[in-house]
């Protein structure tokens, strides 16, 4: 570069730019993709301190916001059936949504609440029959 005649300033720059893309490079090859991993390790740090300790507890309100994503499933496919047989057309409509269970994965990993502990907390809470129980009727729904 220094046959190029630049400036001090554009050869700084230049410099940062190649540690940049070097860095992106490094961090996003064909063998390190796993973008999920990649978050886990910017977030962790920032909500495993002891700012955010009230969110050790995260796991307990998995139940109730599993029972409520799942309520709100079933009305949104309601609401799309509904809305598909007044327009007089067969049209097919698929519903999907995996936000929700993406996103709790996300945030139980993040907070290092993934294991086979959680399992067995949600177990002795009785959370699987009882979510069993609760959707029973609304299963005869659909």
């Amino acid at each position: 570069m220094k046959g190029a005649n630049l400036s001090e300033e554009t050869v700084t720059a230049a410099s940062h730019l190649d540690s940049v893309v070097s860095t992106l490079l490094r961090n996003f090859s064909a063998g390190s993709s796993d973008f999920f991993k990649v978050l886990v390790k910017v977030f962790q740090p920032a909500l495993l301190s002891e700012e955010h300790r009230h969110l050790q507890y995260f796991h307990m309100i998995v139940p109730a916001l599993c029972l409520a994503w799942i309520d709100a499933s079933l009305q949104a496919k309601d609401a799309m059936l509904k809305k598909t047989s007044r327009t007089g057309g067969a049209r097919e409509m698929y519903f999907t949504d995996d936000g929700f269970p993406m996103g709790v994965a996300y945030c139980l990993a993040i907070l290092k609440q993934v294991c086979m502990y959680l399992f067995d907390i949600f177990s002795i809470m009785n959370i699987f029959y009882s979510q069993f129980e609760w959707l029973i009727p609304s299963y005869s729904l659909i």
